[in-house]
């Protein structure tokens, strides 16, 4: 498969989306880490578009509801994300996009269309198929923002490939619930993100990105419900499987107020990586960094060993 390539760092017809490497930070292990993006860079297309989004429409039909979680009356907001990203796409990225209507977008380099204005799909899906990140619409709640029970929460979203988290569980819940399972976050960064969402100014794009150790190369790896954490991995972890996966998200405000965050996925095998200067020791140092309780939930001790072996 074309995302066992990506784990190779080797894909034919050119280079992959540089992969940002958070895990080399010397700063705290739970920070924003928010820099600023430029708009040109918002979406990464690169050779592996054909097989994230038929992976995506694969998922979309056989297992709908754990990839894709809306409230209702939320296709409003939607669409009017979903147009947004598809002038962007269309304006940015010609040579991959070509727009056949006011709501049709064709995407040169699979050959499928999608019509963001389909009632079969939910918009904030439609939106997905265009690109190789997964989308979250959050929507302001009501009051005062900076309280935990109001902030923003989750209207709309289509994660096809969560690391280690269950979307159905999050649909409808304000920010701290749904970082409610990390360990140390809230209590450290959530009445940060809230300060960062109620300020964060129409037309700024920021970047984060964080990183996982995992079993494997699959793109999809939701937990079960009622789990957390990467301790509920199944499989075996051995040099040959070891996986570095990233996550690089993007949050921007839209004009309605809503703010929209998105999730593209890198993801190398170790073994590939290890020939480069001091990439497994990073590896080491960071997770030796993690504070016990995190640790436990990135089930660190299921990966230290074999790090050792390289």
């Amino acid at each position: 498969m074309q995302e066992n390539a990506a784990i190779a760092g080797d894909v034919q017809g050119g280079a992959l989306a540089p992969m940002p490497e958070p895990f080399r930070s010397e700063g705290p292990v739970l920070s924003l880490g928010l820099g600023a993006c430029d708009w040109s860079d918002w979406f990464q297309i690169d050779p592996l578009y054909g097989a994230y989004q038929a992976e995506k429409l694969r998922l979309l039909r056989e297992d709908r509801v754990q990839v894709l979680q809306a409230l209702p009356g939320s296709e409003q907001s939607a669409r009017a994300a979903a147009q947004v990203i598809a002038e962007h796409l269309v304006a940015t990225h010609p040579e991959c996009y070509a727009r056949q209507s006011e709501t049709r977008i064709e995407t040169l380099a699979t050959g499928v269309v999608v019509d963001l204005a389909d009632p079969a799909l939910h918009p904030i899906a439609q939106a997905a198929l265009l690109v190789q990140e997964d989308l979250v619409l959050l929507r302001p709640g009501e009051g005062d923002l900076l309280k935990a029970s109001n902030g923003y929460l989750l209207e709309s979203a289509c994660v096809c490939f969560p690391t280690r988290w269950n979307l159905p569980s999050k649909l409808g819940r304000p920010i701290w619930g749904i970082h409610e399972p990390v360990p140390g976050l809230n209590p450290q960064l959530g009445e940060k993100i809230d300060l960062f969402f109620a300020r964060l100014r129409s037309g700024r794009l920021v970047e984060r990105a964080n990183w996982s150790l995992l079993a494997g190369p699959e793109l999809s790896q939701p937990t079960r419900p009622g789990r957390y954490g990467h301790g509920d991995v199944d499989g075996v972890v051995t040099p040959d499987s070891l996986t570095l996966r990233v996550e690089r998200q993007t949050l921007c405000k839209l004009q309605d107020g809503r703010i929209l965050f998105t999730i593209r996925i890198h993801q190398r095998g170790v073994q590939a990586m290890a020939h480069q200067q001091g990439f497994v020791q990073a590896l080491r140092d960071a997770a030796d960094r993690l504070p016990p309780d995190l640790a436990a939930y990135k089930a660190v001790d299921r990966v230290r060993d074999i790090l050792e072996q390289f």
